[in-house]
């Protein structure tokens, strides 16, 4: 988002911050922890996201919804792959547009959960984030129907998890993501103006 935004200075700020910070650590612990990461990271992955080592429910990703409906490891990657290109390509695009800023920050915040497979239900605190946002236009500029109904059902599914033991964090997901979307409107049509509304009318 980013690029996209064309923030370079923070974008190359981030990468040399994160280049010192991988320095610092190999200084602090040496090359060794560096090894390990590498070494056990592909691991990680084989236990969680092929074996299963978690239980399926306890993921809040499309890729663990397929798993946990006995999908294939096969088929929850494509759907994972298709969910991931799809939501980076509209992320980027809202980006470019016109729409308010806390509204781009509500969808980056809701974005990067549908992106990632490995997702457990702690990881879902980001969604307060975009719900925060949300919250905050609504009491500045009024709630839409059913906004608070929505947010209310986001909060239940995030509540009786423990209940149901099914991936309903990705339910919740999605409904902050639509509630966002309904929020922005057609923002690519936003996105065009003066260049365009000065040639349509010439």
């Amino acid at each position: 988002m980013l690029i996209a935004a064309s923030q370079w200075t923070v974008f190359f700020t981030a990468g040399v911050v994160a280049v010192a910070m991988a320095f610092a650590s190999w200084l602090a612990f040496g090359t060794e922890s560096w090894q390990a990461f590498f070494h056990w990271m592909p691991m990680f992955s084989q236990a969680f996201l092929t074996e299963g080592r978690a239980p399926w429910g306890k993921m809040q990703s499309i890729y663990a919804l397929v798993r946990y409906f006995g999908g294939t490891e096969q088929l929850a990657w494509v759907f994972q792959w298709i969910m991931s290109g799809a939501v980076a390509v509209l992320l980027a695009l809202m980006w470019r547009s016109r729409i308010s800023y806390p509204l781009k920050a509500a969808a980056l915040a809701a974005g990067a959960l549908l992106i990632t497979p490995y997702l457990f239900l702690y990881d879902l605190m980001v969604l307060a984030i975009a719900v925060a946002f949300l919250v905050r236009i609504g009491l500045r500029q009024g709630f839409q129907r059913h906004e608070l109904s929505a947010l209310g059902l986001v909060a239940a599914l995030l509540l009786f998890y423990p209940l149901a033991g099914a991936p309903t964090g990705f339910v919740a997901t999605l409904i902050v993501s639509g509630l966002i979307a309904r929020r922005a409107g057609p923002w690519w049509r936003r996105e065009q103006a003066p260049s365009l509304m000065a040639a349509t009318s010439a």
